[in-house]
């Protein structure tokens, strides 16, 4: 273990992906010997949500109230991917290094990311209404109340 921290996240909606990518390559002339290509398949589970760390908010500890004073944007929290390669094919001149398939897994997951945001993945997780009763929850156990700036409209 390298490092642990504390992470204060809320995950509002978890997508699955699944996608097929093709890779070829050839030095100068395209003809068998000197040709490589690759079919990768990468799943991917991706979280998306807030991260609750960049909340602007103010507290008023005598009336007991959080004010959020402005609403956050919904993130790409994290993606797992995993990648499995069909139908490796090296020509006899051209073959994978290591590190053209650490490329190769780099190119799939910004691919990912790439379709995360043409899915409206990310508007999908716009709850600014859901994420606010869920704060709001969250803070009347302890026995606070929750109210939102003037300036934010859900």
């Amino acid at each position: 273990m390298e490092r642990v921290r504390s992470v204060l996240k809320l995950a509002t909606v978890e997508a699955e992906l699944s996608n097929i990518y093709t890779y070829e390559e050839f030095k100068r002339i395209d003809i068998s010997p000197l040709r490589k290509k690759a079919i990768v398949k990468v799943n991917a589970k991706i979280l998306v949500g807030y991260d609750l760390e960049k909340i602007n908010y103010s507290i008023d500890t005598s009336a007991k109230v959080i004010t959020i004073n402005s609403m956050l944007v919904p993130e790409v929290l994290a993606i797992d991917t995993d990648l499995s390669y069909y139908d490796i094919k090296e020509g006899c001149f051209n073959s994978f290094s290591e590190a053209e398939l650490t490329k190769l897994n780099t190119q799939a997951k910004e691919r990912v990311k790439t379709e995360i945001y043409n899915a409206e993945i990310i508007n999908t997780a716009a709850q600014a209404d859901e994420l606010f009763i869920t704060l709001q929850d969250i803070v009347s156990v302890a026995g606070w109340r929750l109210k939102l700036s003037d300036e934010i409209i859900l």
